[in-house]
């Protein structure tokens, strides 16, 4: 699995490391800090994350208009993964959190009434550069062994878009 979900980061990197799919096991072992959350993790994370953001909204929308919001990525990660508040705020929700600082996730700001704010998270612009959507979608597929045409167009609507930003390269 690590070597065939590789191949979706091949040109980019994270934390000057080649990403590839990170160890994601059934063992669900809780993050108590970051210090147990190493680089693989952060890799699968990151993985999961794209993948569900994508997923979560209609791919004919485009990179610009994909989002999920704050509360879904948090409980996703605390609830479901067993990841610690610091690790999440480290990478995600706090000041100046890794994923978003290094480009591969975008967190955008929603004012909602007087003073209460909402929070979205899209693919970032060394995501969107950098990881080929048609390959997350494959990858995405296989992992829940369900067939890519299941998905409607979701294949050549991804692999336009691939094209559009240069990462389409069929074997």
């Amino acid at each position: 699995m690590k070597s065939e979900l590789s191949e979706i980061f091949e040109n980019g990197t994270l934390v000057k490391h080649r990403i590839d799919d990170g160890i994601f096991s059934r063992n669900y072992k809780t993050f108590a800090d970051e210090d147990e959350f190493n680089d693989d993790d952060k890799k699968g994370l990151l993985f999961t994350l794209l993948a569900s953001i994508m997923m979560a909204n209609s791919v004919e929308m485009g990179h610009k208009n994909w989002a999920v919001e704050e509360e879904i990525v948090k409980h996703m990660c605390i609830e479901t993964f067993r990841i610690s508040d610091v690790v999440v705020e480290k990478l995600l929700t706090g000041k100046n959190p890794e994923f978003v600082k290094e480009g591969w996730l975008r967190k955008k700001e929603e004012i909602v009434g007087d003073h209460n704010y909402l929070y979205h998270y899209s693919w970032g612009p060394r995501a969107v550069g950098t990881v080929s959507t048609l390959k997350v979608f494959e990858k995405f597929c296989m992992i829940n062994q369900t067939p890519m045409l299941e998905w409607g167009n979701y294949e050549d609507t991804l692999k336009k878009l691939d094209q559009k930003n240069d990462l389409y390269h069929p074997r």
